[in-house]
């Protein structure tokens, strides 16, 4: 990765990244391809958030982190308010990291697999039947860009023309 030292205003990141645990920003920054120096720009009002800012092929963007030790969907949505209020022309703000698996049958989830979603399925509204759990999976990202775009991401991958493995390999290799 390079760094570079000019910073593009803060209006032209268009991608927030918001990584829950400290492993995830540490991964989040290795995909960058360039990491910007901080700007100096006030935040909005109410957001205490800390940002990393880079680049990822034409994209600027900007990672935000949850505060050390403290988990949960209230804490990542404070942090995503802060980052939209600072940087009200992101197009996309994504929460990429470790999540929980649920495997069935034909979707053998496994620990390490990158998996490209159009559903989740919220922790707490899971129910158990007699016939065992039901998982009622909810669209995420309805009528996004993102989301149109996921159909040609697994088509690369079923092709295997998409190898995410080598990529993420790579990425960690030239950081040894």
């Amino acid at each position: 990765m390079q760094r570079t030292q000019k910073c593009p205003p803060h209006g032209k990141f268009t991608v927030g990244w918001i990584a829950a645990l400290q492993s995830e920003y540490l991964a989040a920054k290795l995909v960058l391809d360039l990491e910007h120096s901080d700007p100096i720009f006030d935040h909005s009002k109410g957001d205490i958030n800390a940002y990393t800012f880079g680049r990822i092929g034409e994209h600027d963007v900007v990672i935000a982190t949850l505060p050390s030790g403290i988990y949960g969907t209230h804490p990542a949505a404070a942090v995503l308010n802060g980052l939209k209020s600072s940087f009200p022309l992101l197009q996309f703000v994504l929460m990429v990291g470790v999540a929980g698996g649920a495997p069935t049958a034909k979707n053998d989830v496994r620990l390490g697999d990158v998996v490209v979603g159009t559903k989740m399925i919220p922790y707490s509204v899971n129910k158990r039947y007699s016939e065992g759990p039901q998982f009622n999976g909810v669209p995420i990202m309805s009528g996004s860009k993102l989301l149109s775009a996921t159909h040609k991401v697994r088509a690369k991958i079923a092709e295997d023309r998409l190898d995410l493995e080598s990529l993420i390999s790579e990425k960690f290799v030239k950081t040894e």
